[in-house]
């Protein structure tokens, strides 16, 4: 049961839902289903197998996120030079989330040891100390004033989930999972209610 329960993570983070319970249907223990979405686990990692792109180095997450990127018509010179900064960022996140979720679903279906799970954890506190100074040090022009505050409240909501997370896996308590995913909710919701305001082209962390 839990492994159908943290499956339901990494589909909220898959999907951008805004809102997750972690309570699943019986039809999502089907095992066709559930290897299909363990098959998906197996590719989010930080290096993409299929182009050896290294997300680890923030210049290919630059590089990434800006290709082809499709920002909103109507912004001025400041505010798409604030959008071609933020991306980056939002790119990097999602790829971390990702892949913490992807671990998880792996440990608990004996894809991985807990030595990954204990690693990916530690990154994903890494990342978002880098994720959030990087926002500090920018100035959003005052039409996206809003939008900077609502990556910042979002990411510092990420780091408040990343134990429960954690706790989850060490007790197996259900209280912890549904913390993280409340709290998960919480950060997506933010930062989809400003997305779209940058951007019209769904950003993939492939």
């Amino acid at each position: 049961m839990k492994f159908i329960l943290t499956i339901t993570i990494m589909l909220m983070t898959l999907t951008g839902c805004s809102s997750v319970s972690s309570s699943v249907s019986d039809s999502s223990e089907n095992k066709g289903e559930s290897a299909q979405l363990q098959n998906q686990a197996q590719h989010d990692h930080t290096v993409d197998e299929s182009t050896k792109k290294d997300y680890s180095n923030f210049e290919t997450v630059k590089e990434e996120a800006l290709n082809d990127a499709e920002f909103v018509d109507s912004l001025t010179e400041e505010e798409l030079e604030f959008a071609k900064k933020i991306r980056p960022l939002h790119f990097d996140l999602k790829t971390m989330i990702l892949r913490m979720t992807g671990t998880g679903v792996l440990f608990l279906s004996g894809g991985t040891d807990e030595e990954s799970l204990v690693k990916v954890r530690e990154e994903a506190d890494e990342k978002i100390t880098f994720i959030e100074s990087e926002l500090n040090k920018l100035d959003a022009p005052q039409s996206m004033e809003h939008i900077h505050s609502a990556y910042l409240e979002s990411v510092q909501t990420y780091e408040e989930s990343i134990p429960y997370f954690e706790q989850y896996f060490e007790t197996e308590d259900k209280k912890f999972l549904d913390e993280f995913l409340n709290r998960s909710n919480q950060a997506n919701a933010g930062i989809k209610s400003v997305l779209f305001e940058m951007w019209t082209d769904e950003l993939n962390a492939n």
